[in-house]
């Protein structure tokens, strides 16, 4: 009897590791690409949840990317408690993509704290929708249409 609750616990514990883990390691179901350059190829996304940004650059181009906390940070180009999402020097890898996921609806500001680089225009704004909602906006539309035709 012991034995087969240690077994269901060991289950229980399993099964919500892989549930978290799924969760952390999804797919993006669109992915936009960005140049990552001064100015961006694109400074303001309207993309939905479970869609991705992929920030590209020159593995040489000196350019770092972070996330500011709020928009006045982001206006003022201020990456006081900004994340880093890909740095550059001080013995940082090069890189030349780094993939962005949004799994939850909101607006995110990114920019390079690279000297001049923001305030130079190198930065974006990104808003995310939350795709479900947007697909019963979509079924509305389709059903008004329908009823509009049969009137």
């Amino acid at each position: 009897m012991m034995m087969s609750k240690m077994n269901l616990i060991a289950v229980v514990v399993l099964a919500l590791l892989l549930n978290v883990l799924s969760a952390t390691a999804q797919s993006c179901t669109k992915t936009v690409t960005i140049a990552w350059t001064i100015p961006p190829s694109k400074t303001a996304v309207f993309i939905q949840t479970g869609q991705c940004i992929k920030f590209t650059k020159s593995s040489s181009s000196n350019h770092d990317l972070l996330k500011f906390s709020n928009l006045s940070r982001y206006s003022a180009c201020n990456f006081s408690g900004a994340k880093t999402i890909a740095a550059y020097g001080n013995g940082a890898p090069a890189w030349s993509a780094k993939t962005v996921s949004f799994a939850t609806a909101g607006t995110f500001y990114y920019g390079c704290s690279v000297s001049g680089h923001c305030s130079g225009g190198q930065k974006i704004k990104v808003t995310v929708t939350n795709a479900s909602r947007n697909l019963r906006r979509r079924w509305d539309v389709i059903q008004e249409s329908r009823f509009n035709e049969e009137a």
